[in-house]
């Protein structure tokens, strides 16, 4: 019997064949969420753990899939940012979650397989801080409060950027953040500045020139973004 009471379409998932991420990452946000952020946890605590078990845990089957195991420290890192990275997502409805799968099953302006592009992310980024982010830009796109291919990229965005520089721009007044010389050009090559004599996307060719900067949309939705996560923190929120 499984040791996750609530992995019953899982189990008769993977008794056909191994799920993709993006199978992967529509049986987890149509499941118990909270259940399922402590059932990884407990997988974290383990010294040993078998494929079986973790088969029956969706959201890590895909990395069964991809030959890994949970051993080592990097591994055991990849289930901590999972567990931010659904933490976020946790305050969302079933039916909440259910209706923006559905749209984003019908989005051909982003990446086929959503859900690979997701758990990617996730297994690129060092930081389990920029995981609980990228829950809460995904959190955002299941409300509707941000659409899909604007959230995705925002979260390329953030994977990409060193995260002192994010904490920076969440934390500084807009119009502080093109008085940096060094700043300017750390997320120059993020594609959130335009250079107002060129009027164009700058592409990490530019020099620290800030008075011919000027902050794109996409820079002023990232920047939306970091400010609430950033003041979350500070008034204690978790």
């Amino acid at each position: 019997m499984s040791i996750f009471p609530w992995t019953r379409r899982s189990r008769k998932l993977a008794k056909n064949h191994v799920p993709s991420p993006a199978q992967a990452l529509e049986i987890t946000l149509r499941s118990d969420v909270r259940q399922i952020i402590a059932d990884i946890g407990n997988v974290a605590l383990r010294s040993t753990i078998s494929d079986e078990v973790l088969r029956e845990v969706p959201i890590l089957n895909f990395v069964v899939a991809a030959g890994r195991m949970i051993r080592t420290v990097q591994d055991i890192l990849l289930v901590k940012k999972l567990i931010f990275f659904l933490t976020e997502i946790e305050s969302t409805t079933l039916d909440e979650r259910i209706a923006f799968l559905s749209k984003a099953a019908e989005n051909k302006k982003v990446s086929e397989d959503f859900g690979s592009l997701i758990l990617t992310v996730l297994v690129r980024i060092e930081e389990t801080t920029k995981a609980k982010l990228i829950g809460l830009v995904f959190r955002k796109m299941v409300l509707g409060t941000l659409s899909q291919d604007i959230g995705t990229r925002i979260i390329l965005i953030i994977e990409k950027a060193f995260w002192a520089d994010l904490v920076e721009m969440g934390t500084i007044h807009e119009s502080k953040i093109l008085e940096s010389i060094d700043l300017v050009n750390a997320i120059n090559p993020l594609g959130i500045l335009m250079d107002l004599d060129m009027g164009v996307l700058l592409g990490g060719s530019g020099k620290g020139y800030p008075g011919s900067y000027e902050i794109n949309p996409i820079g002023k939705v990232l920047i939306e973004v970091l400010k609430q996560y950033f003041s979350r923190k500070e008034e204690g929120s978790t």
